[in-house]
């Protein structure tokens, strides 16, 4: 009898023994899945940010009445009545390197500004594209950014963004979607037209489908943003995909670098972040 009761005592340990290493394998499993998700989606954030970079470096150059600086692209200015149209063209045959950030771009991006300069309350400037691609990724949707004019003391303005039927087509085939409201605060140097010393908080939400065609939505809290910097230097993005748990992407403290964590269910694990995605994922 009491070899029974002890063999029934070892079934029952080596149980639970059992489905713990089971549990635990699953939740590597998963935030090893959160984290080429996290991958991915800042390698998407990266790309569409760099639209709304582009024109603004471009429309700072104009504004000093100087192209000297604008390479790889050339620039038509059209005034309709009171709407300027702007038809950026990327000759996709060279990298550009601005502000340590290198990108290889082809096609057009067009921006239609109305509604007065782009600081003034109200100004709005609408973005579509034209066969354009950024680091072979070809880039399709509407941003409206829409401006709020100066803080109080005009060190900073505030931009409305809003992405609508936004989608990214990597070389694999793999889309992702996205449409995006946010809030942009661009933070001046002490040069108002040398971009260098500028920075950028960013909030807001966004919805769409990832590069496994998994519906997600997106909390963006306080991403900041540097022109020095290739990555974000600080604040998180809260990703939530069907109906799983939330995982969240940390950018950090405020660091130039590559590096970022992911966290889910109190895990949580360093990353490299990348510029382009793994076309060998699956």
């Amino acid at each position: 009898m009491k070899r029974t009761s002890q063999f029934f005592v070892f079934v029952f340990i080596t149980g639970l023994a059992l489905t713990s290493c089971e549990k635990e394998s699953k939740s590597i499993a998963s935030l090893d899945y959160e984290i080429q998700v996290s991958e991915d989606d800042a390698i998407a954030t990266d790309i569409f940010d760099d639209v709304i970079n582009d024109v603004e470096f471009l429309e700072t150059v104009f504004s000093l009445k100087s192209a000297a600086a604008v390479v790889c692209r050339t620039v038509d200015r059209e005034w309709k009545a009171d709407t300027l149209y702007l038809t950026i063209t990327y000759n996709g045959e060279c990298e550009n390197e601005v502000y340590n950030r290198t990108r290889t771009r082809s096609g057009q991006i067009n921006v239609k500004q109305f509604n007065g300069p782009r600081f003034m309350p109200g100004a709005t400037r609408k973005i579509t594209f034209n066969n354009y691609y950024m680091n072979d990724v070809k880039v399709e949707g509407e941003h409206t950014i829409i401006s709020q004019g100066y803080n109080e003391d005009s060190t900073a303005i505030t931009y409305l963004v809003n992405v609508n039927n936004g989608s990214l087509t990597f070389e694999d085939g793999v889309v992702v979607t996205r449409n995006a409201e946010k809030t942009r605060l661009h933070y001046f140097g002490e040069n108002r037209y040398d971009l260098s010393d500028d920075y950028w908080i960013i909030n807001g939400t966004s919805t769409g489908t990832n590069f496994q065609g998994n519906s997600y939505s997106r909390t963006i809290s306080n991403l900041k943003a540097l022109k020095t910097c290739v990555h974000f230097v600080s604040g998180t993005v809260t990703l939530n995909i069907n109906d799983e748990a939330p995982v969240m992407l940390n950018y950090g403290e405020g660091g130039c670098d590559d590096k970022a964590w992911v966290s889910k269910h109190g895990e949580s694990k360093e990353i490299i972040l990348r510029e382009k995605r793994n076309k060998n994922r699956k």
